[in-house]
Formats: structure tokens, sequence, C-alpha cells
């Protein structure tokens, strides 16, 4: 059952993490599932896993890149955006 949730949550977790434009995200999710699922299969058949928690392994790896790299949200975008901040910062400069 925690499977079958996981491959309908991730795909569109990870279409909001790209997209905040509800037209591009009906468009991403799917397309990610189908993605992650394929992925799933094939590394599940070529190590003789279980099928189900690979497939939902490749969409968890999915969210999480796309948790790190998302554009505006994520996590090594916003450090990079930040980082020239504190470079001009007085504060943080040692006297």
């Amino acid at each position: 059952m925690i499977l079958v949730v996981a491959m309908l949550i991730i795909p569109g977790a990870t279409a909001y993490l790209l997209t905040d434009r509800m037209s591009r995200m009906l468009v991403i999710a799917p397309v990610l599932g189908a993605l992650g699922s394929v992925v799933g299969v094939y590394t599940s058949y070529y190590t003789d896993a279980a099928t189900g928690g690979v497939v939902v392994l490749a969409q968890a790896t999915l969210f999480a890149a796309a948790y790190l790299f998302a554009p505006r949200q994520g996590l090594v975008t916003t450090a990079l955006r930040r980082q020239p901040a504190r470079e001009g910062d007085s504060r943080l400069k040692v006297t």
C-alpha cells in the first residue's frame, strides 16, 4: 500500500518543485512518473530486485535531484543565489 501511495505522490511533488504553472505540472508529472517507472523496471530486471520498490526508488531519486537543483526552490540553487550576498556583507568581514 505504501508503494502505491508513493507512486502517486512523488511525480506530482517533483513536478511542483520544477514549475509553478498548473498546465506545465500536468505534463511534467506523468512524464516523470513514466520515466521513473521505466528506469525502475529495467533496473529491477538487471539487478533481480523487487520491481515496486525499485520503481519507487527511481522516482525518489528524481525527486531528490529536483529537490536539490530545482530552478527556484532547490537547495543548491538557493544557496548559490545567497552566496554573492554573503561576500559583500560587512558583518562577516574580519577587521
